[in-house]
């Protein structure tokens, strides 16, 4: 029986979540994070390959955001994993 939308969909944020929880700087947080403002991989790693200096800001909470350290990491590990 096929998948409805809404369970595929769920299923590939939970990828999708786990494949950034594999990155060393990122908990499960700032994943979560990530895909609630991106959306999707294929979102946030277009963002991750323009210039890191127009990178949006990525709330992790009421008082702090996504550091430029990780965003350089992650930009870093996307790069090498396209080469």
């Amino acid at each position: 029986m096929p998948l409805g939308k809404r369970k595929r969909d769920a299923e590939a944020l939970t990828v999708w979540k786990r494949q950034l929880m594999c990155v060393p700087p990122v908990s499960e947080r700032i994943a979560t994070a990530l895909l609630e403002q991106f959306r999707t991989m294929p979102a946030l790693i277009a963002a991750l390959n323009d210039d890191t200096k127009t990178f949006p800001r990525v709330m992790l909470d009421e008082k702090s955001c996504l550091g430029k350290r990780r965003i350089e990491l992650l930009v870093r590990y996307f790069r090498e994993r396209d080469s």
